[in-house]
């Protein structure tokens, strides 16, 4: 650090003194000073620098001092930048300069700011100088050194001032971080919404949010590629830090549909032929077709399992779940005719019923084949599907009696259907309520009719007294 000091003796006029003080201090700010016969100062200066920026981006060079004791007639600011190619605002934001600079102007890049006051400066008057600074868009990134830069100020009644120059401290780098290229792209069954596809440009260290959708019927696998810095590849919504060029792609896969085992047997007497018998995996909600057949001397009897129809050897099976079904036969004695069944004895209990009050109906099934079988009855109200029962294996010349419960909410009459044989049961209307102690309908008529009956006699006899 050097410094200069030198005495003013000679009284001159006003005008003359001021355009004197203004040619020394520009000289001094952008001319390097003396070395010989400077003194020591104890201001402290110290820059703000940014750690890291960007190739194109501004930032500020902002430099701090506080004014020691003794008279502050006047300061003067000077400070560089690495390369003259990087543009300093002219002139600087005087906003950010405080408290009310002068701007000498700009030379080989150096601002040069002056802070002039009559009677100067009082002790710990806070000073701030601004530079502002763009980074070429093409600056090589790199650690860019800024040297260090000065302030000069004098001290001192007038005439017998001292002058100083610090060097500035604090900050003397900026890391300028180069720029990345980020390539995004789906496989087929989604896209990335968040934040699109396509090639982006993001600063190194840029931490960038992903977000894969897939598309109806598929979900999303994984991201692929250069996938270091991905937070999570098997999670839709993540992030990729910029630390490199990157290029990634999200992946999905279709979903499969949920599979149902339906394992199919058959007891002695014949196979099941179609689709066979074991285990079959199937879709959910497949309809699998069904054929039984019969060897020799017997006959296809009933299905048991959830399939469409249980007496018809050929049906269908809906896969809702896994399933377990057989086919059954019996043996056909020889001469003798198949089951054959009839329905007799329709009942219906009792035929007139309250609201929700239960109806029982039942009917009788005979056989009347010449071999055992089983027989599905159909229950039929007002001529929708109700109920149905399988009665299973009735042997011939055997009858089996089959019951069904049933109750309705809503007055009125409802037809039965049953193995073709027909019937009814009516459900009555709830009776009328009144409030307990209460008079009917037709009593508090009566009442009222004999009400205005009185009033009328009455009327009648006072009229007939007053003509009296």
């Amino acid at each position: 650090m050097e410094m200069r000091k030198f005495t003013k003796g000679a009284r001159v006029g006003l005008s003359g003194l001021l355009v004197g003080c203004l040619l020394v201090m520009l000289i001094g700010l952008l001319i390097p000073p003396v070395a010989s016969g400077a003194v020591t100062g104890d201001l402290a200066v110290t820059r703000d620098l940014p750690d890291t920026m960007q190739p194109g981006e501004e930032f500020d060079v902002t430099v701090t001092f506080t004014s020691p004791g003794g008279v502050f007639s006047n300061i003067g600011f000077g400070d560089v930048v690495p390369e003259v190619t990087w543009i300093v605002t002219d002139p600087p934001d005087l906003t950010k300069i405080s408290p009310h600079p002068t701007l000498i102007g700009i030379t080989d890049n150096k601002p040069a700011i002056v802070w002039m006051k009559a009677g100067g400066y009082g002790a710990g008057t806070q000073f701030t100088a601004c530079d502002q600074v763009t980074v070429p868009a093409d600056a090589t990134p790199r650690v860019y050194d800024f040297p260090n830069g000065v302030v000069r100020y004098t001290l001192g009644p007038k005439g017998e001032e001292v002058e100083y120059e610090v060097d500035i401290t604090g900050d003397s780098q900026v890391e300028i971080l180069p720029e990345y290229d980020l390539t995004i792209s789906s496989a087929e069954g989604g896209s990335v919404t968040i934040l699109g596809e396509g090639t982006f440009a993001y600063h190194a260290g840029e931490v960038v949010e992903l977000v894969a959708s897939p598309e109806a019927g598929y979900e999303f696998d994984e991201w692929t590629g250069d996938v270091d810095t991905v937070a999570n590849v098997d999670d839709a919504t993540t992030t990729i830090t910029m630390d490199g060029n990157y290029s990634i792609t999200a992946h999905f896969s279709e979903i499969s549909a949920a599979q149902y085992d339906l394992t199919i047997s058959s007891v002695e007497g014949g196979s099941v032929t179609t689709p066979g018998e074991g285990t079959f995996a199937y879709d959910a909600g497949e309809v699998v077709e069904l054929e039984a057949t019969s060897d020799d001397g017997y006959q296809f009897d009933e299905w048991t399992g959830d399939v469409a129809d249980v007496n018809d050897a050929t049906t269908t099976i809906t896969m809702d779940g896994d399933k377990s079904i057989t086919a059954v036969f019996s043996a056909v004695t020889p001469g003798a005719s198949p089951a054959s069944f009839s329905a007799s004895g329709l009942q219906i209990s009792p035929q007139q019923v309250q609201p929700d009050q239960q109806v029982e109906i039942s009917i009788d099934i005979a056989n009347d084949g010449g071999a055992t079988g089983s027989h599905t009855v159909i229950l039929y109200i007002n001529g929708k599907l109700e109920d149905s029962y399988t009665a299973r294996s009735i042997a011939p010349g055997s009858l089996e009696n089959v019951a069904f419960t049933v109750s309705r909410s809503t007055s009125g009459t409802y037809d039965v259907s049953l193995e073709g044989l027909q019937g009814q049961f009516t459900v009555a209307a709830p009776p009328a309520t009144t409030s307990p102690g209460g008079l009917g309908t037709g009593t508090l008529i009566v009442i009222v009719a004999i009400i205005v009956a009185l009033i009328v006699a009455i009327v009648f006899v006072i009229a007939r007294v007053r003509r009296a």
